[in-house]
């Protein structure tokens, strides 16, 4: 049986840190392990990953097509692009070790056997958290059967109607974004419509 991870982001920022929710259970059932932390403020992280970033666009990829006009620029190497990202690696493990995210750490170890199969979900409506390299979680890396996913509420609400937590998250949303009266409508009409609101944030 396949076991489901999900790491719940709260509301926050990298100026303010992050409440973290970490929910262990099987699959298409209701979570078995609850726990909260927080991950702290970090604005250097981001700052590493838009570094690494630019770097990245800026090699010089061969396969390119030579039909575009040519743009005097700054190439970057593959050794810069490569140091980038295990400078990034570096910083998201140290971010991900701190004292306030012990207990999510400690209790991932404690439910979660090596050779588990596991799907891991990143729960999260902020842009510059989905796209941070989770898979390079030096924890994560642990489980050679684990595979990482990222999902807003609004997908993980259509997947798990009986989840009353998730609910009462997607009526906080609704709510956030002056949909709340969507709460009674069908719940597939109401997915669509305020994944297309989440859009235009």
């Amino acid at each position: 049986m396949t076991k489901l991870v999900v790491l719940k982001f709260g509301k926050g920022t990298f100026e303010a840190g992050f409440p973290v929710t970490l929910q262990i259970g099987e699959e298409n059932s209701r979570a078995e392990t609850e726990v909260i932390g927080e991950l702290p403020p970090d604005k250097e992280l981001v700052l590493d990953f838009n570094n690494w970033q630019a770097i990245y666009r800026n090699l010089d990829f061969s396969a390119r097509s030579k039909g575009l006009p040519k743009v005097q620029k700054v190439i970057s190497s593959d050794v810069e692009c490569l140091q980038a990202a295990e400078k990034l690696r570096h910083h998201l493990n140290q971010w991900l070790q701190s004292e306030t995210f012990r207990n999510i750490r400690e209790k991932w170890l404690e439910k979660l056997q090596k050779y588990d199969q596991i799907r891991v979900i990143v729960q999260t409506e902020d842009d510059q958290l989905q796209k941070l390299p989770w898979h390079l979680w030096e924890i994560i890396e642990r489980y050679p059967n684990a595979e990482i996913g990222l999902a807003t509420i609004a997908e993980l609400r259509l997947t798990n109607v009986d989840d009353s937590q998730l609910a009462k998250d997607w009526e906080n949303l609704l709510q956030v974004v002056k949909l709340e009266k969507l709460v009674t409508k069908a719940l597939i009409t109401t997915t669509e419509k305020s994944t297309s609101n989440e859009s235009k944030i």
